[in-house]
């Protein structure tokens, strides 16, 4: 099984694979979870509350929470957004972070921002003007404060904001939690129109254990599998022992030759060294002179992890990897896709899919697919 996350989905043999959810707030009042289980209902997003303080955290929230858990329901989370700036949107995120604390390391689905119509009328009420831009970078700065802390996040929107409110290339990182109902009468069966990772299929559906309508969801992508191995939410990877290691070869010299446009830090992380590490091993007084054609010599204990990486490969993000010009942290879904090379120079690589440029790092963050 592939996730082919350039369309957010899990494919086997073309076909898209679901699993499926509910989502639920404090409209939704009692649930019987047991019943909903039974129902063949696998995982509930279940809204934490509102606004910029955990003092408006949803009434039900903790009894939806767990209720779900008890009955073996995986859960994710999301927060309904007001944000009018980017430090509100910041603010927001670290109420959401409050509210859920109890239940790190229970959370199994991502959380989400739910801005909407709603959002944007409140914001005219109050003398703001949103365009696409400021809506975009409020949304990116509530979604970054969630993935600083360790969260996997996804980004919920309807067909609307996906096409004119949310700059695509700006949340390109980020998975997609889609409304897309078709004509709101299908149940579970609807295609979604645009790429997702969720796809809220109806908000008319009826399920054993809940009374009257509720929102229906279904996931093509292994979140708690994602999630699980990649450390976040508070839950920890795999613990199967690790296996016993092969004894270390030899250590064997290797050697490089100059060419034009190399610098000798970029030589060092395409074969895992530092520059003062190869200027020392080399003689080399001026580790910012080296000429075309010079051969520099590799200490042994250097693997060269990047040197078979160029453009065109098909390469993975290493965890903890940072963006090469800002320094800043990578969202949590770029660690779980495959992407081209667009372009090297130096130690610096631009990946993407296709020509879609979705971050540059080092080499040396990065594995061959």
């Amino acid at each position: 099984m592939q996730a082919t996350h350039s369309l957010g989905c899990i494919e086997i043999g073309g076909i898209l694979m679901a699993v499926k959810g509910i989502d639920v707030s404090k409209y939704n009042g009692a649930v019987d979870w047991t019943q909903v289980r039974s129902a063949g209902i696998k995982f509930a997003m279940i809204r934490a509350g509102m606004g910029n303080t955990a003092a408006q955290e949803d009434p039900w929230f903790r009894r939806h929470m767990d209720g779900a858990l008890a009955a073996g329901l995986d859960v994710g989370c999301y927060w309904m957004n007001y944000y009018r700036t980017v430090e509100e949107a910041r603010k927001e995120a670290r109420a959401f972070l409050e509210v859920i604390a109890p239940y790190k390391g229970r959370i199994s689905y991502p959380l989400s921002s739910d801005y909407e119509g709603d959002s944007i009328r409140y914001a005219k009420q109050c003398g703001y003007a949103p365009t696409p831009h400021t809506v975009t970078e409020q949304t990116v700065a509530f979604l970054e404060t969630l993935e600083e802390a360790g969260w996997y996040v996804v980004c919920y929107t309807n067909q609307d904001f996906y096409k004119n409110w949310f700059i695509r290339d700006r949340m390109a990182p980020y998975d997609v939690w889609l409304a897309d109902w078709g004509n709101n009468n299908q149940g579970f069966d609807v295609t979604p129109r645009y790429p997702c990772g969720l796809h809220q299929t109806s908000s008319n559906g009826s399920i054993a254990g809940v009374s009257g309508r509720v929102d229906i969801d279904l996931a093509y992508k292994d979140y708690p599998s994602i999630i699980k191995n990649n450390g976040l939410n508070g839950i920890s990877g795999s613990a199967s022992p690790a296996p016993t290691p092969e004894p270390a070869p030899a250590p064997v010299e290797r050697t490089y030759t100059v060419v034009r446009g190399d610098t000798l830090s970029g030589i060092a992380a395409r074969y895992g060294t530092t520059y003062q590490a190869l200027a020392a091993y080399n003689g080399i007084a001026n580790p910012n002179l080296i000429h075309v054609g010079q051969v520099i010599r590799i200490p042994g204990a250097g693997q060269e992890a990047t040197s078979a990486i160029g453009v065109g490969s098909k390469v993975r993000v290493k965890q903890g990897a940072k963006d090469y010009d800002k320094g800043r942290t990578l969202s949590s879904a770029v660690y779980t896709g495959v992407y081209d090379v667009i372009q090297i120079k130096g130690d610096r690589a631009v990946i993407g899919k296709g020509q879609a440029v979705t971050a540059a790092l080092s080499l040396n963050h990065l594995d061959l697919a």
